[in-house]
Formats: C-alpha cells, structure tokens, sequence
C-alpha cells in the first residue's frame, strides 16, 4: 500500500477530505494540516504542494484584484477629463495594500487604449511611493505611452540623543511627549554642529528630503527600441534638468526613470542585465544631465504552465553611483522601497545569494542564503559555518494590531516554507520584519506592541524553530501621541533556551557626535529586568552588519553537549516563567486558595 495515499494513512485521510469539500475555503483546515506534516519523505512533496496552494489562497482573487483595478483606471480617466482630482477610491485601494504588481503585465496586455494603460501605470507609480509626497501626475499620448510624476521624501523620523536617560517605556513616553525638550531639541537642529540630532535620513537612497525629484515611466514594446537613440533623447526631455529648466541638486542626482518592456525574455538574469547595461552606456551622460539618480527596466515573466498564479516581473536597477552598472544585490526588488529591507546589513559578513520573493497579503518576503565570509570567521572562529537564511519581510500598514501583526508571521513563516533549500532550513536563521507606516497617522504604546509581538511569537513557536529561526527582528516606526514626533523601534525576540522567548527593544538613537543613528537599549522591559535579554546591540550603529555568532552561543552549546543542560544565566528566565504559569493556573482557579 502507497502511504502517501492510502486513507489509512493521515495525509491520505486528509486528502479525502480535501477531496470530498464542496469548495477550497471549506478545506483550508485540512490543508493547513497537510501543510505542517513532516518527518516521513512521503509526506515532504504534498505537504509542499500544500503550503504553497495556501499561500496563494491567502492573497485575493486574482480576477477580483484586475476588475478593481481597471475600475480604479477608468476613475481617473474620468478625473482628469472633469478636472475634478477626486481620487478617494484610488487612495483607499492603496492604502488597503492590495498586491498588483504580478498583475500589472497581464493588465497592459489586455488594455485596448493608452489612456487606460497611462492609468494603470499611474496606480502602479502611486503604490510604489505611497510613502512619499505625490503631485503632478502628467501623461504624454499619442503613442509615447509615457507617465511624469513629481515626488519627496517625507522628513525622516526623529530621534535623540545616546545620552539621554531611556530607563523604562515610561522614560520613552516621557521624552517624547514633553513639549519643552522637544522645542530644544528642535532649536539645536538649527545649529550646524547638531543639525543631525533629530533626524538620521533613511530616505530613498540617501536623497534629500522635501527635494522636488521627478519620476518618468515609458512603456516599450521590446527592448531592442531602447537603442533608439533620438527616442531616448526625447524621453530625457521630461526631466526639467536635462532641459536646463531645473537646476541640478548639489546633494547628487535624484530622479527617477522607469522602463516597462513588454516583450518577455526566456534569457538568463545575467544575460539580460548586461543587455540593459550595454544599451544604457551610450546614454550615460545624457543621464547624468537630467540629474537620473537610478534606471530600472522592468520586464514581463513568462508564467509557468502548471501555475495558477501570475510570476513578478523581473526588475533590474541601474544607479548614478556605479555608472549606471547594476547592482545585483537589489535585483528583482522595488528600488524605492529597497532601503527597507537593510540588505546592507547582510554583505560585509555574509556572501549573499537570492532565494526569490514572495508576494503575500500584507507584503513582501525576499529571501537570502547567506553564507560567512573567510575574512568574517577568522574574526569568529567560533561561528556556525553553514549558509543559512536571512528572510526579510516588508508590509506597509496603517495601523499596528495584533492580527495584522499575526498574519506578516505566518505569511512570512510560509514564504520561508515555500522556499526552504532541498538540504533543509539548517540553523541560525534570522527573520526581519519591518512594519512601513504612514508615521504621522500612527499613534502606539511601544508596552502593548511588544507584549502583542512577545504573545504572538509563543503562539508560533513550534513552527519558528523548525524553520530553524534564531531570531525575529521587528522595525515599526510610530509616534507614541498625536503630538509627538516619530520615532524607530526595533524589537528583537530570541528563544535560547527552547522554553522562554526573550525581547529586547531598542529606539534608535543618535550618537554622541549626532551623526550616526545608533540602537539604545530601552531598560525597565520584561526582558532586562529578566536579565534573559543580551543587550548585545546596545551602541551598536543602526548600519551595523549581523554578527555571525551571538553572545552566550558558544556557552549554550556548550552547556547542553556536556551536560544536556542549560546555560546557567538563562536560568532565572525559566524561572520568571514557572511563577508566570502559577499565577496563571491559580487564576483560572479562582485565585492563590483555589
């Protein structure tokens, strides 16, 4: 009998049951449970299958999302023939987070005007710099198939000095809703010596905030029309500086410029990208002119047959800084949003190798294999030597809650499922998760965040340590009232001992000189007055690269080879959570009597 059939077995009976529903939703339980089985290599390819159709399932309908969209498109065509600028759908479309970027090909394809495709591209542009300034969204027809657009970086989020006193939440709070040292601090920005006190730019590749840049977006047929030299050159005309309109920013250039080729290439990455190098040299000083910061081309993915989703496009980008030489660290990921993801942490340390992204309901989840340089582990001899995965999740959200929360994990956790290497998700893996938010909109209690991330993380413990995940790495910037600035946080959870999860939370901070942002360890948590947290990126430059060995690492596998026991000092961590769970069953007992 086939035990990776048979209804005895329990993915066979399982299988049944998926078999037998009267629709996908009422299987979902099942296929959850298919999804987490492991441990006989009958069950890996199903359970595979499993994971990924419920990845997919996650993410609304693929119809759905192209009608709302093309509906969204003719809303702004008939906003721009009336002049009236009402857009609300389109902003509420956005800032519901609905993926579209895997449908925006098929979306083009299927449009029969260029004023639709114009405004399909013009929704695209407006989910990419959701979180910028928009205005000016300008259309160039009668064939060009060309979109303009004006943009800033909003003022990054504020923070204070390394000497100032963060005992506690209630410090944080304190500092940051008292009027008066804020006005200071404010005063002090003024002054050259201390102009970077309040704000560490962590804007779009370093460019300036409040600078009016300009973005274009041309559509091409095939990628051979870019060599179209006079074509090029009027393309180059939309940027104010290549026609000496504008002048070129001192700080370096900053605009932007999107090519959208149609044709779909069954070429290697790399021959690609040094197709799109080659065509792009010849124009390299006219880019220059125009003050172009950065090109990325982007290009349709032929879909696979068997699949019943539509691939991501393939993006390839270009920077000012290399001499428009692409930079394959950031290949097939949003440049505006590249920032975000901190992948410069990843490069002194770790040799990088892309897994591939996923797209999910609240985001993105780029995945890395990342493997310790030479020159990192003569430093650290004591490292782990093996590759291991560095996941890093990016979700724009409006407001921060315990579900929304929830549902980044699980679809990040997916993703790193979907993907794991055929060896296994190994060790030492680390999971980034960063809540991109409209900043000014959010109000938090950095208390009820951590205990929300600290709750959900027990909840999914199981499953974090399966996929072999060492630490989950959170980064929410919010305002802690509707009248304070914002500010960074970064929560760090670690489970050492397999029994207690640990958190660390950091603010970031500016350092002594005022010119670097650093972590400060915020005291009075449930993890320092624990004594389980190991502070280890207290000073530590936010820009940082991740250490191949954390502290006490040595110790603990130390510790449980020669005596299967624990580390001594993750002791009174185990013992916080017996007196936890006494407190607990004598209440739901009634009380300490019973």
């Amino acid at each position: 009998v086939d035990t990776a059939t048979s209804a005895s077995s329990p993915v066979g009976k399982r299988l049944s049951v998926v078999a037998g529903s009267g629709s996908l939703s009422e299987a979902l339980p099942c296929l959850s449970d298919i999804g987490s089985m492991g441990g006989n290599a009958h069950y890996v390819s199903v359970a595979l299958k499993a994971r990924k159709l419920l990845l997919q399932e996650s993410l609304p309908s693929i119809e759905q999302r192209k009608t709302r969209a093309f509906a969204l498109a003719t809303v702004l065509n008939e906003a721009l023939e009336n002049g009236s600028g009402d857009i609300k759908n389109v902003q509420e479309f956005i800032d519901e987070n609905v993926p579209i970027a895997d449908i925006l090909f098929p979306m083009l394809e299927k449009s029969s005007e260029e004023s639709e495709e114009m405004a399909l591209l013009e929704i695209y542009a407006r989910k990419l710099y959701r979180t910028h300034v928009l205005k000016d969204f300008e259309r160039k027809g009668d064939g060009e198939r060309t979109l303009k657009f004006s943009f800033m970086s909003k003022p990054s989020e504020r923070v204070f000095s390394a000497s100032t006193p963060v005992t506690s939440m209630t410090d944080l709070t304190r500092i940051m809703s008292r009027p008066g040292s804020m006005n200071a601090l404010a005063d002090m920005a003024k002054t050259d010596s201390e102009r970077n006190l309040l704000n560490v730019q962590r804007g779009d590749d370093g460019a300036p905030p409040l600078t009016q840049r300009t973005g274009v977006v041309k559509i091409y047929s095939k990628l051979a029309d870019i060599a179209d030299e006079s074509s090029f050159d009027k393309l180059l005309t939309s940027f104010p500086q290549y026609t000496d309109t504008a002048p070129r920013c001192a700080t370096g250039a900053i605009n932007v410029l999107y090519l959208v080729v149609m044709e779909s290439s069954a070429a290697a990455e790399e021959d690609v990208s040094a197709k799109c190098e080659e065509l792009l040299q010849p124009h390299r000083y006219a880019l220059e002119k125009a003050d172009v910061r950065r090109v990325s081309f982007v290009f349709a993915v032929q879909a696979d047959a068997e699949a019943n989703e539509y691939p991501m496009p393939a993006l390839y980008t270009y920077r000012s800084q290399l001499e428009f030489k692409e930079d394959s660290l950031f290949r097939n990921i949003e440049p505006s949003v590249a920032y975000h993801l901190d992948l410069t942490r990843l490069a002194k340390n770790f040799s990088v190798r892309s897994l591939g992204s996923r797209q999910t309901s609240t985001g993105h989840v780029h995945l890395y294999v990342a493997t310790p340089r030479p020159q990192a582990l003569e430093k650290e001899k004591k490292a782990n030597k093996a590759p291991r995965i560095f996941a890093r999740a990016l979700s724009f959200v409006l407001d921060f809650s315990s579900a929304s929360f929830e549902r980044m994990l699980v679809d990040a956790l997916n993703a790193l499922d979907v993907n794991v290497p055929a060896g296994g998700p190994g060790s030492d893996n680390h999971l980034f998760i960063n809540l991109v938010s409209d900043y000014e909109r959010v109000v938090l209690d950095p208390v009820v965040v951590e205990q929300v991330i600290v709750s959900i993380l027990k909840r999914h413990s199981e499953r974090v340590s399966r996929l072999g995940i060492a630490e989950v790495e959170t980064r929410l910037v919010c305002c802690l009232s509707d009248d304070s600035p914002p500010i960074s946080l970064r929560m760090v959870a670690s489970n050492p001992t397999g029994y207690v999860h640990v958190m660390n939370t950091y603010v970031e901070a500016a350092d002594e000189s005022g010119s670097d942002a650093v972590f400060r360890l915020i005291g009075g948590t449930k993890a320092s007055l624990a004594c389980s947290g190991d502070s280890s990126w207290e000073g530590m430059k936010v820009s940082s690269p991740y250490p191949l060995i954390r502290p006490f690492d040595a110790q603990r596998k130390a510790a449980l080879r020669s005596s299967d026991t624990l580390y001594c000092y993750d002791l009174p961590a185990l013992f916080e959570a017996a007196v936890e769970k006494q407190w607990a069953d004598a209440s739901e007992k009634g009380g300490i009597e019973g």
